[in-house]
């Protein structure tokens, strides 16, 4: 059967539907009517009866062509496409349409694609942005002899995961030019204390604060957010630097602890060095499509409000994940994640554990009845301690200052409202 036969069937099953829309849909799916069926089912109880009827007309088998051989694409209806080339803006009223996106990618499960274009990855992940060959070549020279000469100042983390000591792959450095930097109280030691920014660092942080504020300002037009979110005047506060020294050398999934960087956050990560893969994932389900994507040396990765919400991102140790090495650095890639101080929690008092007194760190819920809310857990399990201390978290403000926690779920800040919770 041809795109063209299997096209009219889906226009005979789904007769309301616009023959373009049931191509981009096709199309997504690999050429497969019946993932096709599938996921407009899900979205169209009326049409079973016309589908039952049609159930004699079988489907061959299609065989599936490697990643690499074929870039994938996702929907992206050609009304939508003429309204991009005819420079119209396609308005999005919340964080639901991130949520729903990555969606259509997400028929197949435990499947890894790989995105090789600027233009893949922005549509795939619409809250990440890659800027190529970010920095003029003559800083990012200094700023990769910089790295190389400060290399042995990197630490690995250490940190505990059910009860068991963990040490991280990957080594780091804190950079910030104030000591009372809050960049993250779990990992705070004497071994990864702040390092004041070098003169390179320093200008690298001018650029990109620059391209941050350009791109949150396109990226708040198209999304609405909450008005606790940072959507203006972004800024560099501290630099969390990641070491890769080989290809064995990683970072596991995991979204960003949100104590120190707020809820909402923007952050900037630019890569020095060997071109290694960047992945990300829905945080939920666990077996959501994986989406792998190579980070070439001086390229900046811009993770845009909402991507720590709902993705989680890593650098894994594959057995083609150095994609190519570096004339200076070799197999090592260095990793600048710049990030901003939350100010209202600056302002306030830190949160405290009801139980054991310790500090509490934000983290979000994206699973269970709960999905969507802001809650503070308290911190010492990262510690090696066990302490069940739970607060929902309150993004209010009362008399300009900002409520940060609650008891009550029903005043908890939610980044999900329920109908989109309900859709997911």
């Amino acid at each position: 059967m041809d795109t063209e036969e299997r096209l009219n069937l889906l226009i005979e099953l789904f007769p309301t539907y616009d023959k373009e829309i049931l191509l981009d849909i096709l199309v997504s799916c690999a050429g497969s009517v019946k993932k096709v069926k599938k996921l407009l089912l899900e979205s169209c109880v009326e049409i079973k009866d016309s589908i039952a009827k049609s159930e004699n007309k079988l489907e061959p088998k299609i065989e599936k062509q490697p990643i690499k051989e074929k870039k994938p694409k996702i929907l992206e209806t050609n009304t939508l496409k003429r309204k991009r080339e005819e420079g119209q803006v396609v308005n999005q009223t919340s964080l639901s349409s991130l949520l729903k996106f990555p969606k259509i990618n997400s028929t197949d499960t435990r499947k890894t694609i790989t995105l090789y274009t600027k233009e893949d990855i922005e549509r795939n992940l619409p809250f990440v942005r890659i800027i190529p060959n970010f920095l003029p070549n003559d800083l990012k020279e200094q700023v990769t002899n910089s790295l190389m000469s400060q290399r042995m100042l990197f630490k690995a983390k250490q940190f505990y995961i059910a009860g068991n000591l963990c040490t991280s792959s990957q080594k780091s450095i804190i950079y910030s030019n104030d000591d009372k930097t809050d960049y993250d109280p779990v990992y705070k030691s004497e071994d990864l204390r702040p390092h004041p920014f070098t003169n390179e660092l320093i200008k690298c942080k001018l650029y990109v604060e620059k391209k941050v504020n350009e791109v949150l300002e396109e990226y708040c037009q198209k999304n609405k957010l909450p008005e606790y979110a940072i959507t203006k005047n972004w800024k560099s506060d501290f630099c969390l630097g990641n070491y890769y020294p080989d290809n064995k050398s990683h970072l596991d999934l995991h979204s960003d602890k949100l104590t120190n960087i707020g809820p909402l956050p923007t952050i900037a990560s630019l890569t020095i060095g060997a071109t290694r893969i960047f992945r990300m994932r829905r945080s939920y389900p666990a077996d959501s499509v994986i989406f792998n994507f190579p980070a070439p040396n001086n390229s900046l990765i811009i993770m845009l409000p909402g991507s720590q919400e709902l993705f989680k991102h890593g650098v894994p140790t594959l057995k083609d994940s150095l994609y190519e090495r570096d004339k200076i650095t070799k197999d090592a890639r260095f990793n600048l994640t710049y990030r901003m101080q939350y100010a209202p929690f600056d302002e306030n008092d830190k949160v405290l554990c009801d139980i054991c007194k310790k500090r509490m760190i934000l983290r979000r819920l994206f699973k269970g009845p709960d999905i969507g809310y802001y809650v503070w857990m308290c911190m010492s399990s990262f510690k090696g301690q066990e302490c069940k201390g739970f607060k929902y978290a309150d993004f209010r403000k009362v008399n300009d200052k900002m409520n940060l926690f609650t008891t009550e779920k029903s005043e908890a800040t939610r980044w999900l409202s329920e109908s989109e919770t309900l859709n997911d």
